[in-house]
C-alpha cells in the first residue's frame, strides 16, 4: 500500500552523510511508489523559540505547512545529526512548534492526555561521532526521547531509531554500507 512520508531533514549540509541518508530513503520509497514530501529544517522560516500555546493565526507559513503535511502523512522519517548527546536546536525548536498541543496532541477538559496523531508510524535516522561501544550509555536519553515523550506521546509508533556511527574515523566502505542499510529501511514500511 502506498504511503504518504514525510522526510524532515535536520542537518544544516546538504554534504553530509546525513543527507545521503535521506536521500537513500526517500529514492527507495519513490521506487516503492510511496509519496515524500521533504522539508529540509535549516531552510524553513520560522522562530524556533517556543513562546507558550500559540493562536494558530499566529504561525509562520512554514510551520502551518509542516502541520499540514504532517497531519496528512502516514509516516514520518527525522533524520539529524546527534550533537552532545542529542538533536540539534533547530530540531527541538521545530518539534516544539509543530508538533504543538491541538495538532498532534490535545488535553481534555479534565487533563487527559489525547493523541492526535495515531495510527501513524516513525523512522528515525541519526548520525554520530560516538564510538559505537559508548553509544548505549551515552545516547540513551535522545532515543527515549524520541520514541516516548515526543513520538509515543503523539500517538506515533516508532518502527525503526537507528543510529550510523562512527562517522569520525569512518572509511567511503562504511558509509556506502549505511546508506545502503538506510535505504532498505523502506522494505519493511
Amino acid at each position: 500500500m502506498s504511503k504518504k512520508i514525510l522526510m524532515l531533514y535536520g542537518h544544516p549540509k546538504e554534504d553530509s552523510l546525513c543527507c545521503a541518508l535521506a536521500e537513500a530513503y526517500a529514492d527507495e520509497a519513490e521506487m516503492h511508489g510511496h509519496e515524500v514530501n521533504w522539508l529540509n529544517l535549516f531552510e524553513l522560516d520560522f522562530d524556533s523559540t517556543p513562546n507558550g500555546l500559540e493562536n494558530p493565526e499566529d504561525l509562520e507559513p512554514d510551520i502551518r505547512q509542516a502541520q499540514a503535511l504532517l497531519q496528512d502523512s502516514d509516516h514520518l522519517v527525522l533524520v539529524y545529526p546527534i550533537w552532545w548527546g542529542g538533536m540539534p536546536a533547530r530540531v527541538k525548536g521545530f518539534l516544539d512548534r509543530a508538533f504543538a498541543s491541538g495538532v498532534a496532541f490535545r488535553y481534555t477538559e479534565k487533563g487527559r492526555l489525547v493523541p492526535l496523531l495515531k495510527g501513524k508510524t516513525a523512522d528515525i535516522l541519526n548520525t554520530c561521532d560516538t564510538p559505537k561501544i559508548a553509544q548505549w550509555y551515552f545516547l540513551a536519553g535522545d532515543r527515549l526521547q524520541m520514541k516516548r515523550a515526543v513520538m509515543g506521546f503523539c500517538g506515533v509508533k516508532v518502527r525503526h531509531h537507528r543510529r550510523f556511527g562512527a562517522v569520525i574515523g569512518s572509511d567511503a566502505a562504511q558509509r556506502s554500507r549505511w546508506i545502503k542499510q538506510a535505504g532498505q529501511l523502506v522494505k519493511s514500511l
